[in-house]
């Protein structure tokens, strides 16, 4: 059914006595016209054009004629439908449901604008609560964070008791989704337009006698809604009737401060989430995986996390200086985490590379021990007793390698040069034949610090160390052999004669001739390859 939802036509008489009685779909007919002329003038003309259209085109004079004739009554017979027509709309009278005659207005438009104004007036009678094309106004003030927005509207007092506001937050309870509100003031008996109640909302929320809530539960300010208002039928909205004052407002600011948040003006829900998230990164970098402790569960922060828009400000206040102290430890914590993690790093490493060293055992006992208790944040430090242990065994090894191939090397080099063959070769020549054989001399290596330690080994390990030790006789041996090698003289290439052989006289011929040859070079003293 529409606001006008039918408009009867009836041939015949009418009785307005009987019409509040009777059921709205039986309701008798708003206009009244005598039978027979109208429908004498409706049966002329279907008769006049069924049969001009079955005669067709005529070509005789009669044919002609008659079919003027016919013409003549067709537009006869429209004209009287016509002024039958006119008579229905200017003695029409309309009714209103319940049989109340209208009466305001000459034609037959000014009775149906006067029923239509007072049908939608019973439909909407809240509408006027809402009436006015300045609430678009209202919502771009409210979206800056005014919180004189309804002035647009001539408003002065208090938003809340607005009509429009005073019915929003009594219809929101406790909490509402803004699609629920939406629907609700759309409908009968509001009938608001879409910017009244968009507008209302941001208004109350720049005064802060409603929240806004996201779908992940997290507090939403009047800023971050209106930049989204397509959204706004998602979002969970709050009554707030107990707004925080502007001295608790200043504590707050401060609290938020201390952590290095921000608070814009009207912003305390929005500063509220970044403060909240700050705690909970704090008491996240103050434990992790082992050796790490746990990280804190912080059941005060979960708590407060879960309340919403000022109840949550009112138990951020009331635990200021819990929240300070339990922040304060989290960041002791993660601060000795930040220095010892790095230096148990270095120790995880170090004991990776240092095989069966002796007293290593011992150490990875202690750090098993610290890995299962997760102790790291211990009071006093318990990685660098484990270090300095460490890299004291570890320097030892390698020290102690390091002097056994320097030793060797010496000893064998020095026998290397006792050698008349060694002798023989060019001094220029000398450190390049060892160097080719993989033979250096023993740089001196800084093990001063564990660190450096770490980047010694990662060049060579301990057992890298006992295998270059054990190459070196095998490397001298390969510099001797190249001594040797550059030592003697150029080698001749003698090709052999070339030819047939079928007796044995032929054979020794031929022997007898490559054996002048190659006796020829040996007598130069010249090698021979055949």
């Amino acid at each position: 059914m529409t606001i006008l939802e039918k408009i009867f036509v009836r041939f015949g008489g009418y009785s307005p006595a009987t019409a509040s009685q009777t059921p709205y779909e039986d309701r008798e007919p708003i206009v009244k016209l005598g039978a027979a002329v109208i429908f004498s003038a409706i049966v002329a003309a279907e008769a006049a054009t069924g049969t001009l259209t079955a005669k067709g085109t005529p070509n005789s004079p009669s044919g002609i004629e008659a079919q003027k004739s016919i013409e003549a009554h067709l537009s006869g017979a429209k004209l009287e439908i016509d002024r039958c027509l006119d008579a229905i709309v200017s003695g029409a009278r309309v009714w209103l449901a319940g049989g109340s005659e209208v009466s305001s207005g000459v034609t037959l438009r000014d009775l149906l604008d006067s029923a239509i104004g007072t049908a939608v007036g019973r439909l909407y009678p809240r509408f006027g609560d809402a009436d006015s094309r300045n609430w678009d106004k209202v919502f771009t003030e409210a979206k800056k964070g005014s919180r004189e927005a309804l002035k647009a509207l001539g408003w002065n007092s208090e938003p809340g008791e607005h009509p429009v506001c005073k019915s929003i937050l009594a219809e929101i309870g406790s909490e509402k989704l803004g699609k629920d509100i939406r629907e609700r003031f759309d409908s009968p008996p509001f009938g608001w337009p879409r910017d009244a109640i968009d507008g209302a909302l941001l208004a109350l929320l720049a005064v802060e006698r409603l929240a806004a809530i996201d779908s992940t539960n997290h507090a939403i300010t009047y800023t971050s809604l209106s930049l989204e208002r397509n959204k706004i039928s998602l979002v969970r909205f709050k009554r707030e009737d107990n707004p925080i004052g502007p001295a608790d407002r200043i504590k707050l600011k401060g609290i938020f401060l201390a952590q290095g948040i921000p608070t814009a003006v009207g912003g305390e829900a929005a500063a509220a989430e970044a403060y909240l998230a700050t705690l909970r990164k704090l008491a996240s970098s103050a434990g992790g995986e082992a050796p790490l402790p746990l990280s804190p569960a912080a059941p005060l922060l979960t708590d407060i996390e879960g309340l919403l828009g000022n109840d949550r400000l009112r138990r951020i206040l009331a635990e200021a200086d819990h929240l300070k102290g339990l922040a304060e430890g989290w960041k002791r914590t993660a601060e000795a985490l930040s220095k010892r993690l790095p230096r148990w790093n270095l120790l995880e490493r170090l004991l990776e590379r240092g095989d069966d060293a002796p007293g290593l055992k011992e150490v990875r006992a202690e750090r098993d021990a610290i890995l299962a208790s997760r102790s790291i944040a211990a009071p006093l430090d318990p990685v660098e007793p484990l270090l300095a242990k460490v890299a004291v065994a570890l320097r030892a090894v390698l020290n102690e390698l390091i002097e056994s191939h320097a030793h060797q090397f010496e000893r064998l080099k020095t026998d290397l040069e006792s050698e008349e063959t060694w002798k023989r070769i060019e001094a220029n020549q000398r450190p390049l034949i060892l160097e080719g054989a993989g033979l250096r001399k023993p740089e001196t290596v800084d093990v001063s610090t564990a660190e450096a330690l770490l980047e010694r080994l990662a060049e060579r390990s301990l057992e890298a160390w006992d295998a270059l030790i054990d190459a070196l006789p095998g490397r001298i041996d390969a510099a001797r052999k190249e001594a040797i090698r550059l030592l003697e003289p150029t080698t001749v290439t003698i090709t052999l004669p070339k030819r047939v052989v079928r007796n044995e006289a032929e054979l020794e011929a031929w022997l007898a001739e490559a054996r002048e040859k190659v006796k020829s070079e040996l007598a130069k003293g010249n090698p021979v390859s055949l």
